[in-house]
């Protein structure tokens, strides 16, 4: 501890290196955070996917809708427990340009049976029982100071209604949280459920489905549903695209490439760069203290407390101002997952990223240190002070 003044004093020897340097350090930290949080979200949402879930979809596009005539005939399939209808809906509140917010349409039996979402079972069968009843969010109830007996008017051009208005009332039945054990903390709850036949029957256009959600009976007969399914409606105007959950997602991301690939891409250049740069002004910084490290020695300090000195000083400046860039980006993602919580509702930095940001700080002060501590544990004293 004695010896922490004459390292911060080694420190800011150069203030302009020091603050420039630290500041790169810091830039490439925030950076990491900020992509590995997005790699961990995608990452968990295939972990999290329900393993006896299906998603049938038209296999055209996601956008044309299957007939609602298919329900029974997916559930007539042995080894399915129900197929449940799903409409998306962007409804909008106040100013759609700013408040678009993702709504499913569903049957109410999915809060039965998708562990993910917690609703209270009084809830469930107010939403049985309500036709024009709406589950919401309990973020975007506190954003817009909703409450349980609300009367609720929404927007949504996508959907027109058969009388021609784009304006839909609801009655706030209910509040949604994530399951915590399935998901983890901080999944943000910025969308809403409402009933698919209520949509259905006050819609222009009515019997599409844009999705099914096939509930399989037995984890096993997974691969042999779909295959069916797809089968059954091969030949037909509308033929099916079946997978699981995490099939589904894996493809959608395969549409944009390996996501994984391209942030490893990305950061490994960063701390390539980084290593050079901390590298280049740890040893500059040596070259310009040789007198001062010779003078040390003179007085009494051994060549291991020396290369003690030196290498304490590069720890300091990668490991703290790596701390500053995952401290930044923390606080960069707190409001972003807030604000694009309604299309991508689990974007956050978790504790594995923070314990991994430190540990690569570390190693970079471990690695842009190792040069200057040998020198310096090497240096003599004659040949350090003739530099003066």
């Amino acid at each position: 501890m004695k010896f922490i003044p004459l390292i911060w004093s080694m420190l800011w020897r150069r203030r302009a290196r020091t603050v420039l340097t630290a500041a790169s350090i810091a830039a490439a930290f925030m950076l990491y955070g900020m992509l590995q949080a997005v790699g961990s979200t995608l990452a968990l949402g295939g972990k999290t996917a329900s393993a006896d879930t299906l998603l049938t979809t038209n296999r055209y596009g996601f956008g044309k809708p299957l007939p609602y005539a298919y329900r029974s005939q997916i559930e007539a399939i042995p080894g399915v427990r129900n197929a449940l209808p799903g409409v998306i809906v962007p409804f909008s509140y106040q100013d759609s340009r700013t408040s678009t917010q993702p709504s499913v349409a569903i049957d109410p039996q999915m809060f039965r049976t998708d562990r993910r979402f917690v609703v209270a079972p009084e809830q469930i069968k107010a939403l049985e029982a309500t036709r024009t009843g709406i589950i919401v969010g309990r973020d975007l109830a506190t954003k817009y100071g909703w409450k349980i007996g609300d009367r609720i008017t929404l927007s949504t051009h996508r959907i027109p209604r058969a009388d021609g208005g784009t304006y839909w009332d609801f009655d706030m039945v209910g509040l949604f949280d994530y399951n915590t054990e399935l998901l983890g903390e901080g999944v943000s709850s910025m969308r809403t459920f409402v009933r698919y036949d209520y949509v259905d029957e006050t819609r222009a256009t009515k019997g599409g489905v844009d999705l099914y959600f096939v509930h399989v009976k037995d984890v096993a007969q997974v691969p042999a549903v779909a295959k069916q399914i797809d089968t059954m409606f091969q030949n037909s105007d509308n033929p099916s695209k079946t997978q699981t959950e995490s099939e589904q997602q894996r493809s959608m991301m395969a549409q944009i490439g390996d996501v994984g690939v391209i942030i490893r891409a990305v950061l490994s250049a960063v701390f390539f760069t980084l290593v050079v740069v901390a590298g280049n002004t740890m040893m500059r910084s040596f070259r310009e203290r040789i007198p001062e490290l010779a003078v040390l020695k003179t007085l009494g300090f051994t060549d291991a407390k020396v290369a003690a000195l030196v290498g304490t000083e590069a720890l300091l400046l990668c490991v703290g101002s790596g701390v500053l860039g995952l401290g930044l980006a923390w606080l960069i993602l707190k409001p972003v997952s807030h604000a694009i919580a309604s299309v991508f509702p689990v974007l956050r930095m978790g504790d594995g990223v923070v314990s991994l940001g430190i540990t690569f700080a570390f190693a970079l002060g471990v690695v842009s240190a190792v040069i200057p501590v040998w020198h310096s544990a090497r240096l003599n004293i004659v040949s350090g002070l003739s530099r003066r």
